[in-house]
């Protein structure tokens, strides 16, 4: 709810979105990989098929988003885990029930 925010805050308010990911299956990341040619592409530091199939979901959520944030310098993500959900602003405490109004008691 952007009408809670001063007239600064929405000058610098920041895109939010909540976005909702799928692990794909292991044979998808092995063509990814692949290189037009046919032959497999891997480079230094790179994790095998074995070593990913044994991560828990969240180490594997917390390597696609250090991936991104080397990637992505503009995009910043406070929060990619399982089980939380991170709200971010600086707000009164008054305004963050306001702003996001997902967190008011129905």
């Amino acid at each position: 709810n952007r009408q809670v925010l001063g007239p600064y805050a929405l000058s610098t308010e920041p895109f939010i979105a909540q976005v909702f990911m799928a692990e794909c299956p292991i044979s998808e990341l092995q063509e990814e990989a692949e290189m037009s040619d046919g032959t497999a592409h891997r480079r230094e530091g790179m994790l095998t098929k074995d070593q990913i199939t044994k991560l828990t979901l969240d180490a594997k959520l917390f390597l696609c988003r250090r991936a991104i944030a080397l990637r992505a310098s503009e995009l910043f993500i406070c929060s990619f885990n399982s089980r939380t959900i991170t709200y971010k602003g600086q707000f009164k405490p008054d305004q963050l029930f306001e702003y996001y109004l997902d967190l008011k008691a129905e």
